[in-house]
Formats: structure tokens, C-alpha cells, sequence
């Protein structure tokens, strides 16, 4: 009960103040920005949205940085007064992980309403993998797709990798005990240089801020097989009016924008060559991209 009325209480204080603060956009004596700001402010104490808002301004305007963090005080005594639970993303200086079970079990029920399973399907019939290769899914999550890569390819080495330890955790769980899993962040895996013939990464990569996916894709470079390959599924500029509204809908969720320019120039500059591989609901791309710039195997037809 003290939880759903703290929750209440900040929700409506902080629309009162995003309210009266874009009121105060064209009011010189009232402080429009700021009021904004501390509405939003109060509104990431209880949504993850609103959370990844905040860390994205305070990113591109330094000067916001000193309020936030004078606010970050009296914030963690309303958690604590309301009882208010962690949310579901967390959102830091390498990029998001998803913590807790609770919220890992909120996570896989909003991925099966938004079919991610189409997602993982079109990404394995995409793959020319065969049984004397090795995969790694990087940010691999509760395993989900390995699990269906495992049904399909068997004799395919698998692993994973994934910040987020509780995340790890719930793979090991429902995954054999020959898929390897390890916990660390793409930037830095501590895995063996030169080890794979695959990495695939489905809607991994957006979660990573911009300055530091540079270097994810140089540790991806170095833990790839010469000739290697790589899959990347993730967050595109659309193609069409559907995909429009659905990057509409994913404008302020974690690092979206330029998220695949980003990935595709980062990987030309480490020595990849790419092939596009067309697109899911108009703004999800598929891109496949191969070490020593060797020419991208076509994929196989009707696996599914």
C-alpha cells in the first residue's frame, strides 16, 4: 500500500511539474527547463523509461549534470520512505542490464507480446552455420534464443555473454550444460581471442551507449575467428511507414538513434565487410558483416 501511494504521489507531482514547466517555456520568470527536468527526474524513480531519459540528457548537456546529481540525495530518501523497488533497467556509464528476477520475468512476458520469437526465428534461417562451428550470442539475456538455436543446430558449440548477472543466472537454468555463459559487458569479455566462427547479437547493441560501442565492436573483432562472421540484429532507421511509428514509439528508449549507422561505420573501420539483410516491422535491420573482408555466405532457404 505505502508503494502504490508513493508511486501515486511522485507520478502526479512530477506531471504537475513537466506540466508547469512547459507552461513556463514561454513565461520568462518561470524556470521552464528546470521544472521539466526535475519532473522527469522524479518520474525515473519509478519508470526505467524516464530513467534512460535522464542519463541520455545528462550525457549531452554537462551543465544538467550538478542538478542531477544534487536530486539523486532526496530521490534515494523517497525510494526509501515509498518502499520503491529498483526498476527494471539499470542504466550506467557501459550500458543497461536488466537485474532482479521479478523484473527478468516482466522482461520475457513484454518480449513473447512483441513476438521476439519472429525475430529469433528470421535471425536463424539467416545463419549458414554448420556442426563443426562455435556461436556466441552476445547479450544473450535469459538465453531464449539460444534455447531455439539449440533445437535447430545441435552440434553447434553455443555460448553467451551478458551483464547481467541475474539474467545469467535464469539462462543456466533453462539452458544444457554445454552452452557456455559468461557475465561481463560486450566492451570487455575476458574470453579468448580468435574463438569463434559466429557471433550473433539480436537487439543487444542499442543498450550500449554510443561512446562505448566502439569498444564493443573492437572486442567483438578480437574474439572473432579470421573469416569469422557476425549477425546483428537490432534498432535501424525505417524503411517504411510502419517502421516509422515503431522507432516513434522506441525514440527514448536507451541509445536508438544512429544505433546501426553507428555499428555499421564501426565495423567498415575495424576491416568488416557488410551485407544489409533486410528488415523486420519496417525498423528492426539485420545485418550481416564478415572479418578480412572476405564475401558473406548466402544464407540457406526454408529452415523455417
Amino acid at each position: 500500500m505505502r508503494q502504490k501511494i508513493g508511486t501515486a504521489i511522485i507520478r502526479t507531482s512530477a506531471f504537475l511539474l513537466i506540466i508547469i514547466g512547459v507552461v513556463g517555456l514561454f513565461l520568462p520568470f518561470l524556470q521552464g527547463i528546470l521544472l521539466i527536468l526535475v519532473g522527469f527526474y522524479l518520474l525515473s524513480l519509478v519508470s526505467p523509461r524516464c530513467l534512460g531519459v535522464i542519463n541520455r540528457f545528462a550525457l549531452h548537456h554537462p551543465k544538467s549534470r550538478s542538478l542531477i546529481a544534487t536530486l539523486e540525495r532526496p530521490g534515494l530518501w523517497l525510494k526509501r520512505i515509498f518502499n520503491l523497488p529498483i526498476v527494471i533497467i539499470e542504466t550506467g556509464s557501459k550500458g543497461d542490464l536488466i537485474v532482479g528476477k521479478r523484473r527478468i520475468g516482466l522482461y520475457r512476458k513484454i518480449s513473447s507480446i512483441l513476438r521476439f520469437d519472429r525475430i529469433y526465428k528470421k535471425a536463424i534461417a539467416e545463419l549458414p552455420v554448420t556442426a563443426s562451428q562455435s556461436l556466441l550470442d552476445l547479450g544473450c539475456g535469459a538465453g531464449d534464443f539460444l534455447s531455439m538455436l539449440h533445437k535447430v543446430y545441435p552440434g553447434v558449440s553455443l555460448s553467451g555473454v551478458d551483464p547481467s548477472a541475474d539474467m545469467i543466472e535464469f539462462a543456466r537454468k533453462q539452458l544444457p550444460d554445454t552452452i557456455g555463459l559468461t557475465v561481463a559487458y560486450a566492451q570487455a569479455t575476458g574470453l579468448p581471442s580468435e574463438k569463434y566462427d559466429w557471433i550473433v547479437s539480436i537487439l543487444a547493441l542499442h543498450h550500449i551507449p554510443p561512446q562505448e560501442k566502439t569498444a564493443a565492436i573492437r572486442e567483438l573483432s578480437r574474439i572473432l575467428r579470421p573469416n569469422g562472421q557476425v549477425l546483428i540484429v537490432d534498432f535501424g532507421r525505417p524503411v517504411n511507414f510502419l517502421g516509422g511509428l515503431g522507432s516513434f514509439l522506441y525514440l527514448f528508449h536507451s541509445y536508438t538513434k544512429d544505433n546501426m549507422v553507428d555499428v555499421k561505420r564501426l565495423l567498415l573501420t575495424e576491416g568488416f565487410s557488410i551485407r544489409p539483410s533486410g528488415h523486420q516491422y519496417g525498423f528492426i535491420e539485420h545485418l550481416f558483416a564478415q572479418k578480412a573482408g572476405n564475401p558473406v555466405s548466402k544464407p540457406p532457404e526454408g529452415i523455417f
